[in-house]
């Protein structure tokens, strides 16, 4: 079904499967508009002001009446990115009200807007003897980030710039070929790969055509055919790690398993479900069973993968499949990429989440909504990719302060 939907200043319509829910619409607005997709701070009003929750939003939108669809931010500062003009993000008299403790005066998506206002006064103040920010993670060491930009990435969080990191975007690798390959070069290896035995033969073509594979991922035209044009991913085990360790360097791909912070992983597992703050639930925010979903899928020894792999009717972001005779008793784990799987070289579930996280780069395929916050947080905490660069959540970035103390 097709939907009226507006963004800013931006209004279009969004194709929409039946049923209709919120979370299904907003991935699909976010697409069609090409902005980045956001679950928090974000809600659905009709045209007449009113916000639609999960609950009600099939029922409302089967009668035309509704009008059109606006997206709207909670904070300020995300409408600003939008594109909203001044006068738009101009807060009301409601959102400098003096009270802080009148509850009907301040609701919460108002409180948070003054609150904001008041955090970025404190924080772009100047006073004698330097930053505010500055000065209170020099007195409170527990307060600071030692891996962002300043160090007080922690206190400004409420003011994230756009993103500029993530594994969809453009970057400089690691990996420096020793001669560079021509185009006919390159397709010559790819047809000589394709029909190779020898898998060391395989791995260094692909080493070889890294930067070719590299510029077809980054293509939007054609970085659905990189599984057909590198089909060797989807038998011989080791390639996505390859790709990871040419982008990133062996250091960072060693991140996950580095023996330096023995305590790490088991702090980082004990935080991973508490990235969501307590409350109502907002659309695109979903409990850890449902997360779990997204993430992994168990399938029993025996059954066929390409049934599993025909069945799927909708494309999604990378998940792992299991197989095995018991959920606790796995054998083999695939990435399931675009109606492909690839196979996990690790038998181990971190060793498979590992080669889950680095497909993303390797294959330019952005985070599950659903699951975003939690990959952020693997990937700035324990990988230290792109820290001060990709917005992070206020709650992954407390748990992220709190384990580097």
């Amino acid at each position: 079904m097709l939907l009226k939907a507006k963004l800013g200043d931006v209004q279009r319509f969004v194709r929409v499967a039946e049923p209709a829910n919120l979370t299904e619409f907003l991935d699909a607005a976010f697409a069609r508009f090409g902005v980045p997709a956001v679950t928090e701070g974000v809600k659905v009003v009709d045209s007449s002001g009113t916000e639609l929750d999960e609950d009600v939003f099939e029922e409302i939108v089967k009668d035309a009446s509704y009008g059109v669809l606006t997206i709207k931010y909670d904070t300020e500062l995300e409408c600003g990115f939008m594109g909203a003009s001044p006068e738009q993000s101009k807060p009301s008299s409601l959102d400098t009200s003096d009270s802080h403790d009148t509850d009907i005066v301040d609701s919460p998506p108002r409180k948070r807007q003054r609150l904001d206002a008041e955090a970025k006064h404190y924080i772009t103040t100047q006073t004698p003897e330097g930053n505010v920010c500055q000065r209170n993670c020099e007195l409170i060491p527990y307060l600071s980030d030692p891996h962002s930009k300043n160090g007080y990435h922690q206190l400004q969080e409420h003011l994230a710039k756009a993103c500029l990191g993530g594994p969809t975007v453009r970057r400089q690798c690691q990996f420096v070929p020793e001669t560079a390959l021509s185009e006919d070069e390159c397709k010559e290896a790819i047809s000589l790969m394709k029909h190779s035995a020898d898998e060391d033969i395989v791995k260094n073509k692909m080493k070889l055509t890294f930067d070719y594979r590299r510029n077809m991922i980054l293509d939007p035209q054609q970085s659905c055919n990189i599984l057909f044009e590198f089909p060797r991913f989807k038998d011989v085990k080791g390639l996505v790690e390859q790709d990871f360790v040419l982008m990133f360097g062996e250091g960072v791909s060693g991140s996950f398993w580095r023996s330096g912070r023995p305590h790490t992983r088991k702090r980082s597992s004990k935080n991973a479900g508490s990235f969501h703050p307590p409350g109502r639930r907002k659309p695109g925010k979903v409990s850890a069973s449902q997360a779990e979903k997204h993430l992994v899928v168990f399938k029993k020894s025996g059954t066929s993968i390409q049934e599993h792999l025909d069945a799927i009717t909708t494309s999604s972001q990378p998940y792992l499949l299991a197989v095995g005779a018991r959920k606790n008793a796995v054998h083999q784990f695939f990435i399931v990429l675009d109606k492909n799987a690839i196979p996990c070289r690790s038998t181990s579930c971190l060793g498979a989440f590992d080669e889950l996280f680095k497909a993303h780069f390797v294959f330019g395929t952005s985070y599950n909504p659903m699951l975003r916050n939690m990959y952020t947080f693997i990937q700035t905490t324990v990988y230290n990719i792109d820290v001060g660069k990709v917005k992070e959540s206020p709650r992954v970035a407390e748990v992220r302060v709190r384990l580097l103390h």
